[in-house]
């Protein structure tokens, strides 16, 4: 018996398992756990001597320190174990090996353990003495091995030790082995591996790193730093990464009692590539920290509000806090409340400011009196006050209002006020007389249109009259007062009225005519002499109507009327009408020579002819108002009925006879007699007309004959057995008569009915012939017509009678139990039956087979057969056992179910052969960098199995795992090669392949690491910001990755040249700017201010525009000018356009000299924003003598062409500016030559 010796770094512990009874005759010699961490992946060796240990003599796992791993870094991972055992191989048996593991905190509660089965990998190869894939052994020796790959989810996967959250852990382990002490196929007994009681026990710390940072607490100052924490305090790490893109170390970092590395007296700038390396693994912190310098505020004394237009303050360079700067805009405008920013100059970590200075703008005097005042000569006027109504005191000039004259009087304020001049206009009207539309006189006749007196003059003048409305009937003067308070006179209206005049004519008042009778024309002149026209003009002969004489205006005369009346022709009427239609022949009307409206008359012809239509005419006596009338007789001839059956129908009895129509086809209607057409017996039929149509009678003659029965030889009845032979259906009867039988044919298998129906054209009836088939029995027997039986079984004895009583013979007379046959029945003759037979189907006795033979040799694990309920040759059954086991050997029993023609049972047998391990000097796993040298896939094992691998040929390009399978006839288990081929690398940056900049800009530091952890050295080492060229990075040995170049495009900076400020009014065109700049480059503006009509932004020229300021106030825009070539800007340029405001008042001149000279001839009105513009111009005597429509048009000094006088005139103006404002206005002109 083998003892249990183990081993743990040279200590040799003897374990007693107290809990058996009987020697142990099983068990473990070795034990080692399968860990990938950082720098190996290989088995960690938890028990064994020395020569029996399974992983390198280093590779302790009890008690050993994994070291510190980044959480979810994947770098610590526990794959399986492989445990080596022993047994007596003639007494004891191994079934099962498992490891079971637990991870938890080392502060923390151990939780339940997971279970890993290891599958049995090889035996001892006892004519070597070592095990197949390496190691010493004896007889019974054996190994149990499970490592899993990445990838493998299914029984297990691999446990990622990572994966927890960070602290301090325990990997804890131990084994257990089934099987029997004394039994080589029991497992029965159960030994396990667990370091005396405390198991076996490794150490391991995860970690899980974060950044932070603060920066700098002076400009371009050193106190930054940046805090790694999440790490183990007191472990020892080497820490590298890049100062804006500089390395920066490895150093050796210790972290604090808080696990935090601090790296303190950092400036501003951009930190990347932390690298972490603590016992042999390195972790990548790919966030980027930036480090910034403090932003520092300018401050300033506040600049209090100042009077626009007074000194404005200078704006200071420095700031209160010492910071030095520029302010944009650089001056105060003295005008206009304006923001004004400071910006700090470079290098002192400040930020612009913007502050508001405020301009107090100047306020206008304001007067109760307002700005203007109109009034007539010699009104009252008010004083002018030194203080105005909003308090500012100062003076006027002139100092006294003139009644009598127009003026301006100007207020100038004293000086320390913050307030502008004002003006006060004062316009004197002279006294206007009022003029009206209809003038100072008027004659009218009696009864004329007067014009209502309106109560304001055409010059303006409102007031009232007395008398207040003029009377049309007598001569009067009527007198305007004006309302008071307007510059005007009273005047006066006469109205003189005429009496009215009747016109007379020679055909006096009225006319009474027949129609169409002599009447007069209508004369335009009257016997009285009144000219006028008529209406109608002309007398209408045919209808009466009243005519009306309209004197010519101008004439005192009245309309007068002359009435006509025209009496209506009559129309001759008679009782017998306009006209008659009759039958020829038919009595007609005498015709009278009077007519029933009394008009008398002679006809033409004088008697109506009753033979032929015609036409009579009646001529009324001369001296009556009476047309002609006429009489229309139609004579129609007499018509003889006629109908769609003819005169005469002859027909067998019974057939179809037409309906006798009360409507004959040429439209006669009338009755028949008799009424209807008898189908059994000849007759006659008369058409007799109704009465008052031109027709005669008709008659219908219909003869009748009698139908004949057909007879045939064979009577009208047949009964017959089915198949019987059946009378030929004859097409003429044996009393000679034709037809078609239906169906045309006797059947001899279904009884039916046969209908004989004579050919058209005879007097015949249809004929019936019925056949009766009686149908053919079959016999029928208790065992009915088949009978299946296996060879020897019984058999029933053929009876002569059926079960359904037909009796016969059989032949063969008995049934043979040895061969199948068919037995036939023959029915006795003179019974409907058909004859019956009997197949017998007599089965031999089958043995039951199977696809898989009666034996099968395979080898452990292979294809085995499922046991099938059914043989291959139709046999059911059952197995015992029902299932192949393909790990042993054994005979299965295959036991035929009831009920079927076999022999008996069957067996299978099944011998099982142990699988081998295919061993390889290449390994199990190999790493290398795309397109690297790969081993060939040898044909042979290194233990000499004969095999192919699938795929056959090492890709040194892509990953991949490749499998050995062993030769046809060999029992052995496939081997996996795992190969893994890392992609060669591109190095990237954060600046990427190529950058195009503007000369000058700031470029990239160059990197040492890429952003994807190639470490590599750059030539040339340093951005060139003023040229183009191409910088190339060389990754270090030992790395998978390419070489990379980076590319640098450098562009000019372009320059513009722009307009000086500008100084336009509202209105002013600007002409098109075209800017100066470098070749190629293109400029883009902003204007500041659209509302002064230059877009908010253009590219290339500013185009030529119309300036606007509609308000009170000069506006300003800045034209910012920015030249690009290639996203490249130049410096922006920028100038001004003041718009300043203009004159928004309506001014008249008060004097003006249309004497030809060419200065001063024509009075204009002026304004800048007059839309609509009407004046009125009226004389001394209120007379409007001249209009203008539009400012343009102006006043020569003419009415009607005739230069006026010397003198002062008076105008009233309405205007509707561009704003919507309406400005009324009167005044005076003073006109001189």
């Amino acid at each position: 018996m083998k003892t249990n010796p183990i081993s743990f770094v040279g200590a040799i512990l003897l374990i007693l398992f107290c809990n058996y009874t009987q020697a142990q005759s099983f068990g473990t010699t070795a034990s080692a756990v399968w860990i990938s961490d950082c720098n190996q992946s290989n088995f960690f060796n938890t028990s064994g001597n020395v020569a029996d240990l399974i992983g390198p003599t280093g590779n302790v796992f009890d008690n050993n320190n994994f070291g510190v791993h980044t959480q979810n870094s994947g770098t610590l991972i526990l794959r399986g174990a492989q445990v080596k055992t022993f047994k007596n191989p003639a007494s004891s048996n191994v079934c099962s090996v498992r490891m079971f593991y637990r991870v938890y905190l080392q502060s923390g509660v151990p939780g339940a353990f997971n279970s890993i089965d290891l599958p049995f990998l090889e035996d001892c190869n006892t004519g070597s003495g070592t095990f197949p894939t390496g190691g010493p052994c004896v007889a019974g020796d054996q190994k149990w091995h499970r490592v899993i790959p990445d990838g493998t989810t299914s029984p297990y996967a691999p446990v990622n030790l990572t994966s927890y959250a960070p602290g301090n852990y325990v990997l804890e382990v131990y084994y257990d082995v089934s099987g029997s002490n004394t039994s080589t196929t029991l497992c029965n007994d159960l030994v396990t591996m667990n370091n005396g009681g405390s198991n076996y026990k490794a150490y391991c710390s995860i970690q899980s790193p974060n950044l932070s940072c603060t920066n700098p607490s002076s400009c371009f100052g050193n106190q930054g730093s940046i805090t790694i924490g999440g790490l183990v305090p007191g472990a020892s790490y080497q820490l590298s990464y890049t100062d804006d893109g500089v390395a920066v170390g490895p150093s050796t970092y210790v972290p604090n009692a808080s696990g935090q590395i601090i790296i303190s007296g950092l400036n501003k700038g951009f930190y990347s590539n932390f690298v972490l390396q603590i016992n042999g693994c390195t972790t990548n912190l790919y966030t980027g920290i930036i480090l910034s310098d403090p932003i520092f505020v300018p401050t300033f004394n506040a600049i209090p509000p100042f009077c626009a237009g007074t000194t404005a303050p200078i704006l200071p360079t420095t700031s209160n806090n010492g910071m030095t700067g520029t302010w944009n805009p650089s001056t105060v405008d003295n005008q206009n409340t304006g923001n004004y920013t400071f910006t700090p100059s470079v290098n002192q970590c400040g930020v612009p400011i913007t502050i508001t200075i405020t301009v107090i703008p100047r306020t206008t005097p304001t007067f109760s009196f307002g700005t203007s005042l109109t009034i007539c000569g010699g009104g009252t006027v008010p004083t002018l006050p030194n203080t105005s109504t909003n308090g500012i005191n100062g003076t006027w000039n002139p100092s006294v209002v003139d009644n009598q004259n127009s003026g301006t009087y100007t207020f100038t304020p004293n000086a320390g006020q913050c307030a502008t001049g004002t003006t006060f206009t004062v316009t004197v009207n002279p006294n206007i007389t009022p003029t009206f539309s209809f003038g100072a006189n008027l004659t009218i006749c009696a009864g004329a249109t007067v014009p209502a007196l309106p109560t304001t003059s055409t010059n303006g003048i409102t007031g009232t009259w007395s008398p207040s409305a003029i009377d049309n009937q007598n001569s009067a003067t009527y007198t305007f007062t004006p309302t008071a308070g307007q510059c005007a006179t009273t005047t006066t209206f006469s109205v003189t009225v005429n009496p009215n005049v009747t016109p007379a004519f020679s055909f006096g008042n009225s006319l009474t005519i027949c129609g169409s009778g002599t009447v007069p024309a209508l004369p335009t002149t009257s016997t009285n002499g009144i000219t006028g026209t008529w209406n109608p003009s002309t007398v209408d002969n045919q209808n009466s109507a009243t005519y009306t004489f309209t004197p010519t205006a101008g004439q005192c005369a009245t309309t007068t009327t002359f009435s006509v009346t025209v009496n209506p022709n009559i129309t001759p009427t008679f009782s017998f009408g306009t006209s008659l239609s009759i039958c020829a022949g038919a009595a007609v009307p005498t015709l009278p020579t009077t007519s029933r409206n009394g008009i008398t008359g002679t006809w033409s012809p004088s008697v109506v002819d009753n033979q032929n239509s015609g036409t009579y005419t009646f001529t009324p006596t001369a001296g009556q108002c009476a047309t002609i009338a006429s009489f229309a007789v139609t004579v129609n001839p007499n018509i003889v009925p006629t109908f769609s059956f003819g005169t005469n129908l002859t027909i067998c009895a019974s057939a179809t006879v037409p309906t006798l129509p009360t409507t004959s086809t040429n439209g006669i209607t009338g009755t028949w007699s008799p009424s209807a057409v008898d189908n059994q017996n000849s007759g006659s039929y008369t058409f007799t007309p109704n009465v008052g149509q031109c027709a005669t009678t008709a008659s219908f003659a219909v003869t009748v004959n009698p139908n004949v029965v057909p007879t045939f030889s064979f009577g009208p009845n047949l009964t017959i057995c089915a198949g019987a032979t059946v009378p030929t259906l004859p097409t003429t009867s044996t009393n000679g008569i034709t037809g078609t039988w239906n169906p045309s044919a006797v059947s001899n298998q279904n009884s039916a009915t046969y209908t004989f129906t004579p050919t058209a054209g005879q007097c015949a009836t249809t004929a019936s012939f019925v056949v009766t088939v009686d149908p053919n029995i079959a016999p029928t027997f208790s065992f009915g017509a088949n009978l299946t039986i296996c060879a020897g079984a019984a058999v029933p004895a053929l009876p002569t009678t059926s079960t359904n009583g037909i009796t016969g013979t059989w032949n063969p007379s008995s049934v043979d139990d040895q061969n199948s046959g068919n037995y036939t029945f023959t029915p006795t003759a003179g019974q409907c039956a058909t004859s019956a037979s009997f197949a017998v189907t007599v089965n031999p006795n089958i043995t039951p087979a199977f696809s898989f033979g009666t034996t099968l040799t395979i080898c452990a694990g292979g294809t085995v057969p499922t046991l099938p309920t059914t043989s291959s040759n139709g046999i059911t059954g059952t197995w015992s056992p029902s299932v192949v086991d393909n790990q042993n050997s054994a005979t299965y029993t295959f036991t035929p179910a009831a009920n079927q023609c076999v022999t008996g049972s069957v067996t299978f047998s099944v011998t099982v052969t142990p699988n081998a391990v295919p061993v390889f000097s290449i390994g199990n796993n190999l790493t290398i960098c795309a397109g690297d040298a790969v081993p060939t896939l040898p044909s042979s094992s290194d233990n000499g199995i004969a095999g192919s691998w699938n795929p056959s040929v090492v890709n040194n390009q892509s990953s991949g795992t490749y499998i050995f399978t062993a030769a046809a006839g060999q029992c052995v288990t496939p081997f996996i090669f795992t190969v893994t081929v890392n992609p060669i690398l591109t190095p990237a940056f954060s600046f990427g392949n190529f950058q195009s900049i503007c000369m000058g800009s700031t470029v990239p530091t160059l990197s040492g690491t890429s952003t994807n952890g190639v470490i590599g050295t750059w030539n040339p080492s340093v951005v060139d910001n003023t040229t183009n060229s191409s910088y190339t990075f060389t990754p270090s040995a030992g790395q998978c990755a390419n070489n990379t170049t980076f590319t640098l495009e450098v562009n000019a900076v372009p320059s513009t040249t722009i307009r000086a400020d500008t100084t336009v009014y509202d209105g002013d065109v600007l002409p098109l700017l075209n800017f100066v700049q470098t070749t190629g480059a293109v400029v883009n503006w902003t204007n500041s201010n659209p509302s002064i009509g230059l877009p908010a932004s253009g590219t290339e020229s500013v185009p030529s525009f119309t300036a606007i300021n509609r308000s009170n106030v000069p506006v300003t825009a800045t034209v910012t000018a920015t030249p690009v070539i290639g996203g490249c800007s130049g410096i922006a340029q920028k100038y001004t356009i003041k718009v300043l405001p203009l004159n928004k008042d309506v001014f008249v001149p008060n004097v003006f000299t249309p004497n030809g000279d060419g200065k001063n001839d024509i009075l204009f009105v002026y304004g800048n924003y007059i839309d609509k513009v009407e004046m009125r111009i009226f004389n001394q005597w209120g007379q409007q003598i001249a209009m203008i429509n539009n400012k343009t048009q102006g006043w020569d000094g003419k009415h009607k062409g005739d230069p006026q006088p010397v003198g002062v005139y008076v105008y009233v103006l309405r205007a509707v500016l561009s704003d919507g404002r309406t400005i009324n206005l009167k005044g005076s002109i003073t006109l001189l030559r």
